[in-house]
């Protein structure tokens, strides 16, 4: 019965504050990401255009 209370009582480390290596694979997977969703928008366009 202690373990689950220990877990309440412990401080979570806070996720606002990134490291530099945080900020770099987010910026990365997020131009992945949008680069992605364009080149889908665009051959879905292209493939109903022409």
């Amino acid at each position: 019965m202690t373990e689950p209370r220990n877990r309440l009582c412990r401080p979570t480390p806070p996720t606002v504050f990134l490291t530099d290596s945080q900020i770099i694979v987010l910026g990365i997977s997020l131009l992945i990401a949008i680069a992605a969703a364009t080149a889908l928008f665009l051959w879905v366009a292209w493939e109903f255009l022409s």
